[in-house]
């Protein structure tokens, strides 16, 4: 989908359009994508339903593993911490995307960048991998799951695809959020304390509304928030951060990780349980 929707993105750039009608365009291109993916996957799923019940058992189930997209994360939260303990600075900055590296001799502030980012980037995945997908695919099933991705895919791009994201996001972020702070306290973190830290912060740094579950990872592993963590090159020539120090352990990201993986069996409960109560699909 994110291929796609980047080759109709640079289709429509390259009419020359003003910005607002090339915004408009692709967000057009994204709602027609997604209600031709939802038809054709529902359809698909009903003729299969009607033929043979255990094609679609296992069409379904196929469907489902393709939607959720948290594997590999925790093998990739993994190797960042093992780079770091070996203070391989820049290899662990290349794990998680972070190309420009710092090459003053001040690692202690390059490695809190890369575990506030790695730690963020556990909680995004919490929400883009499993709590986003699943919460449609509960009140539509796969099709309404794979409408989800498409639109996420586009919403990369930025724009009004990226407001469109954010409308779709908004009560999972929200489920996924509640459920961080209750796995805090199953491995013993303070969930009243973390959520006042949450509460109290402003500052989103995803367009995707993903700020949202960052904060609340980080407020719940009761770690500050570093505000140019997007790019190394973007700190000063020295290196350093306004932020405190404290807190910013190695062993943060294997907390992020089990918080993850806790948060998602709970919302799986919970999503099993409401589309239960209610009928959803």
């Amino acid at each position: 989908f994110r291929h796609f929707a980047d080759l109709i993105k640079k289709r429509i750039s390259e009419r020359r359009f003003s910005a607002n009608i090339s915004e408009l365009i692709y967000l057009c291109f994204v709602i027609l994508e997604s209600l031709v993916v939802f038809l054709l996957i529902n359809t698909l799923l009903n003729i299969s339903a009607e033929a043979v019940i255990w094609i679609h058992a296992i069409l379904y189930t196929v469907l489902i593993f393709l939607i959720l997209d948290i594997r590999g994360i925790g093998k990739k939260s993994i190797r960042v911490s093992t780079a770091l303990r070996e203070n391989d600075i820049a290899m662990a900055a290349k794990e998680i995307g972070l190309n420009s590296i710092c090459e003053e001799k001040n690692n202690k502030h390059d490695q809190r960048l890369i575990i506030s980012e790695t730690v963020g980037m556990v909680a995004r995945k919490c929400v883009s991998g499993f709590a986003g997908p699943m919460f449609f695919v509960f009140i539509g099933g796969p099709a309404l799951g794979f409408t989800y991705k498409v639109i996420e895919a586009a919403a990369k791009s930025g724009g009004w695809a990226a407001k469109l994201h954010n409308f779709a996001e908004f009560i999972p972020n929200r489920i996924a959020g509640l459920f961080v702070f209750l796995s805090g306290g199953v491995w013993g973190k303070k969930t009243a304390l973390g959520m006042k830290k949450h509460s109290q912060n402003k500052y989103r740094r995803n367009e995707l509304d993903q700020g949202y579950m960052e904060s609340a990872m980080l407020a719940i592993l009761d770690l500050e928030i570093l505000k140019n963590t997007e790019t190394m090159s973007n700190q000063p020539e020295d290196c350093t951060t306004n932020q405190p120090a404290h807190n910013f352990e190695i062993s943060s990201i294997a907390d992020a990780s089990r918080i993850m993986y806790t948060s998602v069996f709970l919302c799986l409960i919970a999503f099993y349980l409401i589309a239960m109560k209610f009928g959803f699909r």
